[in-house]
């Protein structure tokens, strides 16, 4: 049998045990450092470490999902593959901004170059699981579309309560957007986010938007290939929506109503929505060299 081209090629069983002790460092460390007593700051070390486990993991995921479209034999469509893999990937672009943002310039990480990385990272995820359930076709049983829309409603009302805090006093989205730091920082930075800041209110939507639709189609995913064959595959990459979803939309929530500050303990579901994502492609590439190999 010809060898893909992609090289990349870790076991399994490889990744699982890399992705169950990358997780363990990763509350290991945000339970440790990332929770300080009132009047501490989280060290600055743990929140470099802690982006760099996070960018690691999505870095993973992407390579995983990339080796999945470059195999010939893969069981799913290798276009779900494809918008997967360049969806985590403009993930960790994103991501890598945002901690230039927020370690290299010392500022509040407002409207920024990361934004349109993260808008274009959603959809491409998005267009992704879509893309899976187009190749399935959606048969749901009536218990099923219940319990889909009772998750849409719960998503949708949630974020909309999170889009209008509760009283006066609340930080709004676009307000948390605009916030800074206040320490000088280089001409560029401050022209991107001038440039950026009339798109402020529509970003902030769009990211509810866009987390309201990934647990919405985290759910249908999850049901739609209940008890198959794949079940497993879609699954954990509904658990990766799932964690991305939570993740966002908690920071959402604290900063509209609280002084956010990052690495907090739910911070880590953004590297654990990493670790998910890559250990169902792993696994959806072992069980279509598998059958092949039984074939052969």
């Amino acid at each position: 049998m010809k060898r893909p081209s992609f090289q990349f090629s870790p076991s399994f069983s490889s990744v699982v045990l890399i992705g169950t002790l990358w997780a363990l460092l990763t509350v290991y460390l945000a339970l440790a450092f990332g929770m300080p007593l009132p009047g501490d700051k989280v060290p600055r070390w743990y929140s470099i470490v802690s982006f760099i486990l996070e960018e690691g993991a999505f870095l993973g995921a992407s390579l995983l999902c990339l080796r999945n479209w470059r195999l010939p034999q893969i069981i799913s469509d290798r276009n779900v593959w494809l918008f997967l893999g360049l969806g985590t990937l403009l993930y960790l672009i994103a991501s890598l901004i945002f901690m230039y943002w927020e370690i290299g310039l010392e500022r509040s990480p407002n409207v920024s170059l990361a934004d349109p990385f993260y808008m274009v990272s959603y959809l491409l995820l998005l267009w992704g699981m879509f893309l899976a359930l187009k190749s399935r076709g959606l048969n749901l049983k009536v218990w099923q579309w219940v319990v889909l829309a009772a998750v849409a409603a719960s998503a949708i009302g949630f974020g909309w309560q999170i889009a209008t805090p509760y009283d006066d006093d609340s930080a709004t989205l676009e307000q948390i957007f605009m916030a800074s730091a206040g320490k000088e920082v280089p001409d560029w930075v401050l022209g991107i986010e001038k440039t950026l800041e009339p798109s402020i209110v529509i970003l902030s939507w769009l990211y509810i938007v866009y987390d309201v639709l990934l647990l919405i189609m985290a759910a249908t995913l999850w049901l739609n290939f209940w008890g198959g064959r794949f079940s497993r595959t879609w699954t954990l990459i509904a658990l990766a929506a799932l964690l991305l979803y939570i993740a966002d939309m908690h920071f959402a929530y604290v900063a509209t109503r609280t002084d956010y500050e990052t690495n907090s303990i739910i911070d880590t579901f953004w590297t654990l929505s990493a670790i998910f994502f890559g250990v169902g492609a792993a696994w959806e590439y072992e069980i279509s060299t598998r059958s092949r190999r039984r074939r052969s």
